[in-house]
């Protein structure tokens, strides 16, 4: 399918980039409106502009890892739905083994080791951090691995955009 996409009038760079942008777009709509409806549960959470600052740098970080992300595997696959398959098989476990829904320090040590090697992990404490003031042992590495992460998938998606023989 992204042989058939690449072959239209655009160079694969300018398809690559409008492809993130889209993703990062929706991440930062999507969570607007999950805070616009949850904002009469947000009762004691500190928002400061600093803080949505740091919210932002999560959501677009974290939306470029996983565009990416994407945009590398299907740079591989022969379907979208195969696409679709391995997304829908890697994105529950990767939320639920990090610290989105329980905090890092109460993990068990195996669970915590699996937990450090996820993006996601950091993505939350960013967030968390910038929402509520709450610090955990990885955000001082946080600030560092989520754009380096991310910057590194997305060079190997573009990367592999270029191997794709038409």
């Amino acid at each position: 399918m992204l042989e058939q996409i690449l072959a239209g009038p655009f160079k694969r760079h300018e398809y690559f980039s409008s492809k993130i942008l889209s993703v990062i777009l929706q991440g930062l709509f999507g969570s607007f409106l999950v805070v616009l409806v949850a904002s009469p549960l947000l009762i004691g959470l500190r928002l400061t502009p600093i803080g949505v600052l740091y919210v932002f740098f999560s959501l677009i970080f974290a939306s470029l890892f996983f565009g990416s992300l994407s945009l590398l595997i299907s740079a591989y696959v022969k379907t979208d739905q195969t696409l679709n398959i391995i997304f829908n098989s890697i994105l529950p476990p990767l939320t639920f083994i990090s610290s989105i829904f329980y905090p890092l320090e109460a993990m068990p040590d195996p669970l915590k080791s699996i937990a450090l090697a996820n993006l996601l992990t950091y993505a939350a404490d960013i967030a968390r951090f910038g929402l509520s003031g709450m610090t955990s042992i990885t955000l001082p590495y946080a600030f560092f691995l989520l754009p380096l992460l991310s910057m590194i998938s997305f060079i190997l998606s573009i990367h592999a955009a270029y191997r794709i023989s038409m």
